[in-house]
């Protein structure tokens, strides 16, 4: 089986509980930048992307079951992140499905990259790379070329 890289995986019917009272508990009240900000730095703070671990941990590519990947903390593929992150806005509702697009840079111009990019309002949007985050990447820039944060971890 080869992971499908390329397009959206579904979001499921059913999340995990802990994840549905969590989404009910920072979207009440929240704008969408408020949401986003406070589920980014969530995510953030719980998971991580690492440069070397690409390959080491490439059977992850597979792990999309909704259940294990809230459960987990640690090391994802920027696919995997992506994909939390999504759930999260989308469940909210916030967000549509259709302001929530995938995006693609190339880390190193070797590595592909995966972020997202978020309608915030008409002409608006901000970029969102979990993936980065722990390397000094705020929300609002994504890794691509030799821009992807510090060379080591900072948060």
């Amino acid at each position: 089986m080869i992971p499908d890289l390329f397009s959206k995986y579904p979001i499921p019917e059913k999340l995990p509980d802990e994840m549905e009272a969590t989404i009910k508990e920072l979207s009440q009240g929240a704008t969408k930048k408020v949401y986003l900000e406070k589920v980014f730095h969530l995510l953030g703070d719980r998971h991580r992307g690492h440069r070397f671990n690409v390959a080491s941990h490439f059977c992850l590519l597979w792990k999309m079951d909704l259940g294990w990947l809230w459960k987990r903390r640690g090391y994802f593929h920027c696919t995997q992140l992506n994909y939390l992150l999504r759930v999260m806005l989308v469940r909210s509702d916030l967000f549509t499905e259709n302001e929530v697009e995938l995006k693609w840079s190339q880390v190193l111009f070797l590595t592909p990259h995966r972020y997202l990019r978020v309608r915030m309002s008409q002409d608006t949007y901000i970029n969102a790379d979990l993936w980065a985050y722990r390397f000094g990447m705020p929300l609002g820039q994504y890794a691509y070329g030799f821009k992807s944060g510090s060379l080591r971890q900072v948060r």
